[in-house]
């Protein structure tokens, strides 16, 4: 019956039907339209990912190029210091006290340190972004994860250094008042 009467509806009204098909229509196109709203957006959100790692990794090449820059710049400095520090304890040793200014200036220098400062700043910020995981090369990852381990470890070591260069600065004050006492007893002599 119900069948009966719809189809005496539609042989007299063709528009309930057509309203039908347009609103199946619609429906497709909308969802059609969501479909490709979402695939834009995915290859958005790939492309944003993209440009945000290219970004972590330059700013992690120029962190390790200055680290590297800044590394090789303190071994000169301590490689001067340490050859200035033999000539003057040879110096020492021998009595010669002629050249006050280079025993001061290499006390000074063994006082005053300079750290060795690494910048780790990008890939912290890569870690905490979360963008990480999505590096593709794992050989990368593990370079930069092997990169900074070695960084921590230098680090440590040169705490350890600063805590043997402590021992070594009360020494080097006290050799600097036994030398310049030397030097006036000697003068006066």
């Amino acid at each position: 019956m119900p069948f009966k009467i719809y189809n005496i509806l539609n042989k007299r009204n063709n528009k309930p039907f057509s309203y039908f098909k347009y609103a199946i229509g619609e429906i497709v196109l909308v969802a059609i339209g969501i479909l490709i709203a979402l695939n834009v957006n995915n290859l958005n959100q790939s492309r944003l990912e993209v440009v945000a790692m290219k970004s972590y990794l330059k700013k992690i090449k120029s962190n390790i190029e200055n680290d590297i820059l800044e590394s090789q710049r303190l071994l000169n400095f301590r490689i001067e210091h340490t050859n200035d520090c033999n000539k003057v304890s040879q110096m020492l040793i021998d009595n010669d006290f002629s050249n006050q200014a280079k025993i001061q200036k290499s006390i000074t220098e063994m006082i005053i340190e300079v750290q060795l400062n690494f910048n780790n700043s990008a890939f912290e910020s890569l870690k905490n972004s979360g963008y990480l995981q999505h590096l593709k090369n794992e050989n990368l990852e593990q370079s930069l994860y092997n990169y900074y381990d070695t960084i921590d470890e230098i680090v440590m070591f040169e705490i350890d250094q600063d805590k043997i260069a402590e021992i070594c600065k009360e020494t080097c004050i006290t050799v600097s008042t036994l030398a310049s006492s030397s030097f006036i007893i000697f003068q006066g002599s």
